[in-house]
């Protein structure tokens, strides 16, 4: 769920002198980032600040919504830099937090781009529609028929996206800059009206970019899990991730419920 600081600091000279913070005649450029990193306590200040994953330490400009108070905790974080605003007992460098979520059901903006455009893929592989993947592929334009004919043999499949994960980069969001990350997709066997029990899971990382104005699969490759975890352990983890972030493991299925609520 997200939670939006809804109100801001309404007198930074009074709020700052009782925490000890002081400001400074010059204003910071307000710039607005976003991170994924973890809640940690301070005891000896007995307040909550934040650290990114990339080791970036950041001290809220005002307490952590009650929800968000918990020692280690996952989260994804947007908010406007402070840099004008300063103190001694300051963690790292002020941030005035405009929305902090659980990272585990975090959805981003590029992970919503990223499952639309793979998809895509899905249907292409689906409907053996070669064209179709030539549209959103840079590395198919020169597949010929023949080759793309031979990924599926004489069998009939079903191509299912069950999760997908976009990196996120820590800084300010940059809109339209290139996406990365991996995805869960499985190849099942199409028995007549019913899927057999024969599903073929594979892990793919992937680049996507604009490409003359559209969103194209710039780079793809097989994904290789972190700490050598056993593949059908890791695969079982990544349906129960889906399950928690999207509601569903199939993401054909979420991405209908979405379409679904917009017009109701």
């Amino acid at each position: 769920m997200r939670t939006i600081a809804l109100k801001f600091i309404t007198s930074l000279l009074v709020v700052f002198y009782l925490s000890g913070i002081s400001t400074s005649a010059l204003a910071a450029d307000n710039q607005i980032v976003r991170f994924k990193g973890k809640v940690k306590y301070l005891a000896n200040l007995d307040t909550y600040v934040l650290r990114s994953d990339d080791n970036r330490r950041f001290h809220p400009s005002k307490r952590l919504p009650e929800a968000f108070r918990q020692d280690t905790l996952e989260v994804v974080v947007e908010g406007k830099l402070r840099e004008d605003l300063y103190g001694r007992n300051m963690y790292g460098t002020a941030l005035e937090v405009l929305a902090i979520y659980p990272a585990d059901s975090y959805i981003s903006p590029e992970d919503q781009q990223a499952i639309a455009l793979t998809l895509k893929r899905m249907e292409a592989f689906n409907t053996k529609d070669l064209n179709k993947l030539q549209q959103i592929d840079v590395l198919a334009q020169n597949l010929t028929t023949e080759k793309f004919q031979s990924w599926f043999g004489s069998g009939n499949y079903q191509f299912t996206l069950h999760y997908l994960e976009t990196d996120i980069p820590s800084g300010q969001f940059n809109e339209g800059a290139p996406i990365t990350g991996f995805c869960l997709y499985s190849r099942d066997i199409v028995n007549g009206m019913a899927l057999s029990g024969n599903s073929q899971y594979s892990l793919m990382k992937f680049t996507i970019a604009k490409v003359d104005g559209t969103w194209k699969f710039t780079a793809t490759g097989n994904y290789i899990p972190e700490n050598d975890i056993d593949p059908n352990q890791f695969v079982d983890e990544l349906l129960k991730k889906s399950q928690k972030k999207y509601g569903t493991s199939n993401l054909a299925e979420w991405t209908s419920s979405r379409s679904e609520l917009k017009h109701n």
